[in-house]
This record gives structure tokens, sequence and C-alpha cells, in this order.
């Protein structure tokens, strides 16, 4: 009986001496954990204010407008912080220091690949904004395949990159941009893109585009796209609109699109104007 009552406290013992060691263990392994994800956590906060720090000082050189050294610098910043929180507004700036010493095609180029990186940035718009810019001077500057550029731009589904990018078509070539505006006209449903369509084709000049601005204000089913072709004939306009614009006053009983009929004849002059 003695051995046997001796025997299980000697167990016991044993039982309790490994579970104070597992214990042990397990407390030195948490431990040790907090350790390093306590010296991980002050290493990535230190890699942190380095890389804000970096990218400060590069940011200041492009506020004093130093274009070669800003772009050194952040160039540097991009090989030695990839992974930053600043690396989408550094990849921006140097496409801006770019175009500002004068090199179209590199920044083009610099903006294009910036896009296709960061296609969530916040700068992104800006860059699209730029490239229609760069594109359209490149294209003056006999550099035709950049046409194909704002070609492309105007079927961006971004309304105001699309209205960039016509805009700079119908300055370059009429031809080009009144079949795309007559066609964002006829689909689009954009009050926004549809009147500042309006304005391109005002813009572009010309009878196909006064011929078109006379259909719109005749026929387009919208009253204020009517009124803004209207107000645009009588800037752009000749005495050969008015009987147009005569025919639109009595057609419609919408008192704004009348009172700029008004005006638009008032605008153009002759017997017309008296009569209304």
């Amino acid at each position: 009986m003695e051995k046997r009552t001796l025997f299980i406290g000697v167990t016991i013992l044993c039982l309790m001496s490994t579970i104070a060691q597992s214990n042990a263990l397990s407390a030195y392994m948490t431990s040790s954990s907090i350790s390093i994800s306590g010296a991980q956590d002050d290493e990535d906060r230190s890699a942190s204010r380095e890389a804000r720090e970096a990218y400060r000082k590069a940011y200041d050189l492009i506020l004093d407008e130093n274009w070669p050294d800003a772009r050194k610098s952040l160039s540097t910043f991009l090989e030695k912080y990839a992974e930053s929180a600043y690396s989408d507004d550094a990849s921006f700036w140097i496409s801006y220091t770019l175009e500002k010493q004068g090199k179209y095609e590199d920044a083009f180029k610099s903006y294009q690949g910036f896009v296709e990186a960061y296609t969530n940035s916040k700068y992104v718009d800006d860059a699209e904004s730029n490239m229609i810019a760069l594109a359209k001077k490149l294209y003056q500057m006999g550099k035709t395949q950049y046409k194909i550029y704002l070609d492309e731009a105007g079927e961006d589904p971004d309304e105001d990159i699309k209205l960039q990018a016509l805009a700079a078509l119908g300055q370059m070539d009429s031809e080009e941009a009144l079949p795309i505006l007559k066609d964002v006209l006829k689909t689009s449903k954009s009050k926004k893109l549809r009147e500042k369509a309006v304005f391109v084709i005002s813009q572009i000049g010309g009878n196909e585009a006064l011929e078109t601005l006379l259909d719109l204000a005749k026929n387009d089913p919208d009253p204020d796209v009517r009124e803004n072709a209207v107000f645009w004939i009588g800037q752009e306009g000749g005495r050969e609109s008015l009987g147009v614009l005569m025919d639109v006053f009595k057609s419609t009983q919408n008192q704004q699109v009348r009172e700029k009929v008004v005006f638009s004849i008032s605008q153009i002059g002759g017997p017309e104007a008296v009569d209304i």
C-alpha cells in the first residue's frame, strides 16, 4: 500500500513539473513573439518616418520649381522606398518635372506608365488631363501618332477626360471632331456632356458646325441643349440662321428657349429682329 501511494505521488510530481515547464516555455515564446512584433512595429514606424522625410525634401524641390534636381531626388526616393505610401506621389511628380523641362514625349510616356501602375491613385485624373494636353501639343508639333490617343480618349468613360479630349480634337481637326461630337449628342444621357459638346461644336466653326447647331436648336428633345445651341448661333451665325431661329421661336413653348432666340436674333440683327 505504501509503495502504491509513493508511486502515485511521484507520478503527480512529474506531471506537475511537466506542466510547469510547458507553461514556462509557452510564456517565453509568447514574450519573445511580443518582443519581435514590437521591434518590427518600431522598425516599420522608423522606415515610414524616413520615407516621409525623404519625400518631403524631394517635394520641396518641386515647390522651388527646381525641375532637374526634383526629378533626380524623386527617382532616388522611388529606388529606395518603392513600397512606401508616397510612391505614387513621387511617380506622378517625376512625370510633371519632365513636362516642365519641355521633354514632352518622355513626360507623356511617364504619365502613361503612372496611370497603368497606380490605377487607384488620387493623381490619375490629373495625369490623364496632362496627357491630353501633351498629345495635343505633340500633334501640333508634327507628331501625328499622338492624335490616336486623342481619338481614344474621346471614348473614355470618364466624362471630364472625354470632354477635354473632344475639345482638343475640335481645336485641331473639325472633320474628325464633328462626327464624334454628333455621336455624343445622339447617344449620351449625360446632360453635362451634351451641353459641353454643343459648346465645342460652336468653337469649331464652319458651315457644318453651324448646320449642326441649327438642327439642335430646332429638334433636340432637351430644352437646355436647344437653348445653348440658340445662344451660340447668335454668337457665330449669320443672317442665313434667322429663318431657323424664327421657326424655333414659333414652334416652342419653352419660355427660356424663346427668350434665347430673341437675344440671338438681336445679336444677328436685321428686320426680323424688329418684327419679333
